[in-house]
């Protein structure tokens, strides 16, 4: 059965409280998203990620309360996706700063070398000269999704039932 006891209604009140707190916050920021700071940053993003490490965070704290009616399997599949998804997206919001460093790059100029009969130089259309001209935030979502679906697929290969 449930537990409410003290300690029980203790970690509610305070999971309840923090949430408050933090959906407050994101509501700040979300009405000053016009901010540069803000946009270099991708709320999108950064959201998501923090709604799903708050929603480990919540199940991990309450899980005093409802622990004894859940299976020790929830717990596993919470902690195997929600933690690694959570950590995986805000690496992918924080490298937009990194973002912003590279795409500073243009801004310097570049001599490009011509050749005798002054054309440019073809590119060679290689597997690595295409992922080099992708732009640098659909490298790394890319590269984020595939980790997290490499996740999941091995979150769920694992027979625990």
């Amino acid at each position: 059965e449930v537990r409410l006891d003290g300690v029980g209604v203790f970690y509610i009140v305070f999971a309840i409280v923090w949430t408050l707190l933090l959906f407050g916050g994101m509501a700040f920021l979300w009405m000053r998203r016009d901010m540069p700071i803000l946009r270099i940053r991708g709320l999108g993003l950064s959201f998501a990620a923090v709604c799903l490490l708050h929603g480990y965070w919540m199940a991990v704290t309450v899980a005093y309360v409802y622990g004894p009616l859940m299976p020790e399997v929830a717990e596993y599949w919470i902690m195997g996706i929600w933690l690694p998804f959570g950590v995986a997206l805000f690496q992918a919001s924080n490298s937009r700063f990194l973002y912003v460093a590279n795409a500073q790059k243009k801004y310097v100029k570049k001599t490009v070398d011509v050749g005798w009969n002054g054309e440019r130089p073809r590119i060679r259309k290689t597997l690595v000269a295409r992922w080099k001209m992708l732009d640098y935030s659909f490298k790394m979502l890319l590269l984020v999704g595939l980790g997290m679906a490499f996740q999941v697929r091995t979150c769920c290969s694992r027979r625990i039932w």
